[in-house]
């Protein structure tokens, strides 16, 4: 049950994060530029080997199976997180719009910058 609600909080968190990833986007030339297909993949494959070095030293994990297993568990999370924020926020006819791109830099961005101050401080 526990692990159901950190689930959740942690979609609407990065849900968040996506709506301010699209407003701060919008309004910013040059993350409209960076926030396309193939930099995401990159970025997202990043994000997920990020977090499971971020995650090594968590007492559930004991190999570097469950770091990765951990770290995409978490990813899935923030892109969740960013559908959720592209339909609420924009409500576009087809869900990989430009908005969605913006949307997943946010919620990679902030999403880094909270695992950063949770676990690694």
């Amino acid at each position: 049950m526990d692990l159901l609600i950190n689930a959740i909080v942690s979609i609407i968190l990065y849900a968040v994060f996506g709506a301010i990833g699209i407003s701060v986007a919008k309004g910013n030339k040059t993350l409209k530029n960076f926030s396309n297909k193939k930099n995401l993949i990159v970025l997202s494959i990043i994000y997920v080997l990020l977090i499971a070095l971020i995650m090594r030293d968590e007492p559930e994990v004991t190999n570097f199976v469950d770091q990765i297993f951990l770290s995409l568990g978490n990813y899935a999370a923030t892109y969740l997180g960013a559908i959720i924020a592209v339909k609420i926020v924009t409500k576009p006819k087809k869900l990989f719009c430009k908005e969605f791109y913006y949307s997943l830099s946010g919620t990679i961005g902030f999403g880094t910058v909270l695992l950063f101050l949770t676990y690694a401080v």
